[in-house]
């Protein structure tokens, strides 16, 4: 029996918390569909990630116990450095792409929806017919749960007016425009939504919350709109780690210093002592002086923190 082929095209952002997850998707994707259905994976990744991209890849895959990986994907870098703006990356997106269709169409393309703008690209160019699916990395409850999107989700045609004016009363582009309107209802106003504690619209991610009943919750509104689609809940990826991808994680953490730090705070501190402090791989406070005043009161008050900083952010920093 001659198994099925199925080729998708995948772009995850270099954000690295938006990229990680994507990729180990694809190879959970790819690992349990071994025996059925041969799937192959072409990512288009900023050509600034593409190193990253292909060692984690190579731990996920190995972690589902794939050590060939060189027959069903191929990473394909593009000559952008992030995918942000849309008028800087989409010439060159597009250009790649073209080039990667030349070869095979996909039968999917799994792209993250903060490129919204490719989306149409790709319907465009297809000769065949494509599934489209916007990969949204976040915790979907927590996402509801802000009061922008509240508002947005209550009344979307009043957001949509409120960018359109914005846009044209301060001459700004679709994006900033979109920003402006979604932080103006940030207003400190207490929110009861399912599966959350009580908290004030300031507080974007709540440190308890219900994946599930937030899960049903948003996809009963998506689907009550006129336009809705599927929506599909994906992990937590976790995969089996083999005891070498074990064994080499551990090694990793052990020589930052890092495991030893925590296991003798947690000995003398007990659980929940240490503040972990991370801004993610491409954004970092906008006035620097804030970031100064929290690490001088965490010091002041003995707490102990781990700050993880990209390299971009660390050369954003002063020397001292």
């Amino acid at each position: 029996m001659s198994t099925q082929n199925y080729h998708i095209v995948a772009v995850p952002p270099n954000e690295w918390g938006h990229m990680r997850p994507m990729i180990a998707f694809l190879a959970r994707l790819v690992a349990v569909s071994l025996s059925s259905v041969d799937v192959t994976v072409t990512l288009i990744i900023a050509e600034s990630a593409v190193a990253k991209a292909r060692t984690e890849l190579s731990i996920q895959l190995a972690g589902e116990g794939i050590q060939s990986a060189e027959s069903r994907f191929e990473v394909v870098p593009t000559a952008v450095h992030m995918f942000w703006p849309a008028e800087s990356y989409l010439p060159a997106l597009k250009a790649t792409y073209a080039e990667v269709i030349k070869t095979k169409e996909p039968d999917f393309a799994l792209l993250e929806s903060m490129i919204h703008p490719f989306f149409g690209v790709v319907r465009s160019s297809a000769t065949k017919p494509v599934k489209v699916g916007a990969w949204l990395p976040v915790a979907l409850p927590s996402w509801t749960s802000m009061a922008p999107i509240c508002y947005i989700r209550d009344d979307p045609q009043a957001y949509v007016k409120q960018v359109q004016t914005t846009m044209a009363e301060k001459g700004l582009g679709y994006m900033e425009a979109a920003s402006d309107a979604y932080l103006s209802h940030v207003n400190g106003r207490v929110l009861r939504i399912p599966g959350f504690p009580e908290m004030t619209d300031y507080e974007g991610f709540p440190q308890e919350a219900l994946e599930r009943q937030g899960l049903q919750v948003f996809s009963t509104w998506l689907k009550e709109q006129p336009k809705h689609s599927d929506i599909l809940a994906v992990g937590p990826l976790t995969s089996q780690r083999t005891p070498e991808v074990a064994r080499k994680e551990k090694e990793e953490a052990d020589a930052g210093g890092f495991t030893t730090f925590l296991d003798e705070w947690a000995a003398k501190k007990g659980p929940k002592s240490v503040l972990y402090i991370c801004f993610g791989s491409v954004l970092l406070p906008a006035e620097i002086e804030h970031l100064y005043a929290v690490m001088r009161v965490l010091l002041e008050l003995q707490i102990p923190f781990i700050m993880v900083l990209s390299d971009a952010a660390r050369a954003a920093l002063p020397a001292d």
